[in-house]
């Protein structure tokens, strides 16, 4: 997690105390609610660290850490940490919760329509 905070420049990252996603399974709230909160918890903090159960996770915050992992790190970034079903759910089917080798060939399919002449 460390490398992958230096990669981030994340120089003022934050580690949160416990894991949000002991809330999300003992509380009544929804998981992007719990986020949000960690979100908010940390003001002007570009990259707050917490547990996904006992893997580690991030929560960016800084539209440059942003920018560069959704454009620059694809091969360190490909998964999301949620796995969702677009059978199940098709409004969740989308670019940014893909994972995997499925997001990578949407991404390339994708890159061509924002190029500044298509703007």
């Amino acid at each position: 997690m460390d490398e992958i905070m230096t990669h981030l420049s994340a120089k003022r990252a934050k580690r949160c105390d416990s894991g949000i996603f002991w809330d999300f399974l003992t509380k009544d709230h929804a998981f992007f609610e719990l986020v949000g909160e960690l979100y908010d918890k940390y003001p002007g903090v570009p990259v707050v660290e917490t547990v996904s159960f006992l893997t580690p996770a991030l929560v960016v915050r800084s539209p440059e850490n942003v920018r560069q992992i959704l454009a620059g790190d694809t091969t360190s970034f490909n998964h999301r940490g949620i796995d969702v079903n677009g059978d199940v759910d098709p409004l969740a089917d989308n670019l940014l919760l893909m994972n995997g080798i499925r997001w990578k060939l949407t991404r390339q399919k994708m890159t061509p329509l924002f190029t500044a002449a298509k703007l």
